[in-house]
């Protein structure tokens, strides 16, 4: 719901951290990370009236973008590796776009020039 609401983006993404952290320990872990995105999954599929998938598909894509924000392979996740994720993958700016109306200035730009490709 953060990224859906008004504000500026900056605030957006560091709202949402502090959500994810659910510890309040600074950083995210693998366990945070899977139960938020659970929960944010099984909420969307319950408003779209879509079927869930199983655990382990949710567990698998919990996995997989652990790995991407994880760059320094700490096994947490810190607040710049986050914000990274958040702005560099075409996949979130994507979605982000399509159901918030927003968008980095660097993916509006990336956008722009694959249009004009």
């Amino acid at each position: 719901m953060t990224m859906f609401s008004k504000g500026e983006f900056n605030t957006k993404i560091k709202s949402l951290y502090k959500i994810y952290d659910t510890d309040g320990s600074g950083e995210i872990e693998r366990d945070e990370l899977r139960n938020f995105l659970r929960s944010g999954i099984l909420g969307l599929c319950k408003i779209l009236s879509i079927p869930v998938p199983y655990e382990n598909e949710i567990a698998t894509f919990a996995y997989m973008c652990f790995r991407q924000m994880d760059v320094d392979f700490s096994g947490t996740i810190d607040y710049n590796e986050f914000e990274d994720w958040i702005r560099n993958s075409d996949e979130i700016q994507d979605f982000l776009l399509k159901y918030t109306g927003q968008q980095t200035m660097d993916r509006a730009k990336k956008r722009y020039n694959e249009l004009l490709k």
